[in-house]
């Protein structure tokens, strides 16, 4: 007789990076493992393209529910969506888990890793919970915690959270389905949300401390980007993204705003220097500092 608690068929709904690094992960154990994931274009299709995975796409709640009830999963891990999934979708699987890059109930919601990094958070870590109809709301079956280095950004902390989900989710996995890793409620009280970051988030600010503005820069790249405009001499404004950059503490600022020495640019914080290393015109690819230098010698100053 077929053990009730084994899981047969295992469908992943995911989208984005933090998911597409899970799946590639977990390929390593479940060979059998079935993709759900949005129509658009985005990085799941992306990165497995070449896997000869089964791939089921959705555009919408409604979709899902479909499809979930044609395919009737015995596990369903969900990560890094996109798509909120339906008390019916919910009541499909015979089990529906989240796996969510914070330390929850800290930093719920659609942007936790970049909130950890723009708020200069020592450690985050991942946490696995049985999936409920409130947002990263359900119990916890198991959470591990991890450093932020200094000069961690949010590709590489993306990833080593990604290393670490799909870690948790081959050693755990089966325990957690079978009911041997019982999940334990959040607390809610000590629950908080982060936002869904846009471009004009990336907007600098250069009135505020450089620390602050140092880490935006980490957090907030590749995407949205930060940006700020310079003033050209000949009256035009340049738009450029800011990739990289390092603090400069100087207790004595001179008056100038913004400086370039030799193959250097600086631009002043409230407190001390930002020295850009790497930056992104508008229309053009990211350079090094002196190769934009070499292109554009006739910045006059920036606009805040």
């Amino acid at each position: 007789m077929m053990n009730q608690k084994t899981m047969n068929k295992i469908l992943f709904a995911g989208s984005g990076y933090f998911a597409a690094l899970q799946i590639i992960g977990l390929l390593k154990k479940y060979k059998n493992l079935e993709i759900i994931t949005q129509k658009n274009d985005n990085p799941v299709k992306g990165e497995i393209k070449n896997l000869g995975l089964t791939v089921y796409e959705v555009s919408n709640k409604k979709e899902l529910e479909e499809t979930l009830e044609s395919l009737k999963p015995d596990l369903l891990i969900v990560s890094d969506f996109g798509i909120i999934l339906s008390p019916k979708s919910l009541s499909v699987p015979k089990l529906t888990i989240n796996t969510h890059p914070s330390l929850l109930p800290k930093y719920r919601g659609p942007s936790p890793y970049i909130s950890a990094l723009l708020n200069g958070d020592k450690e985050t870590g991942v946490t696995i919970i049985r999936m409920t109809e409130g947002i990263d709301e359900g119990p916890i079956y198991l959470q591990e915690k991890m450093t932020i280095t200094n000069n961690e950004n949010q590709i590489s902390l993306r990833k080593k959270l990604a290393d670490l989900t799909f870690k948790m989710l081959i050693d755990n996995l089966e325990n957690i389905y079978k009911g041997t890793i019982k999940p334990i409620p959040q607390d809610n009280n000590k629950a908080n949300y982060t936002k869904l970051f846009t471009k004009e988030d990336g907007k600098i600010n250069w009135q505020e401390n450089a620390e602050v503005i140092e880490r935006k820069i980490r957090a907030l790249n590749p995407w949205p980007g930060t940006f700020t405009f310079f003033k050209l001499k000949n009256g035009k404004e340049l738009r450029v993204k800011i990739l990289n950059a390092y603090i400069e503490k100087n207790n004595d600022l001179e008056i100038d705003r913004l400086k370039i020495e030799n193959d250097k640019l600086k631009i002043k914080a409230l407190d001390h220097y930002l020295v850009i290393t790497k930056i992104q015109p508008e229309g053009k690819k990211g350079m090094n500092i002196k190769e934009f230098l070499n292109g554009y010698r006739n910045i006059l100053s920036f606009t805040e």
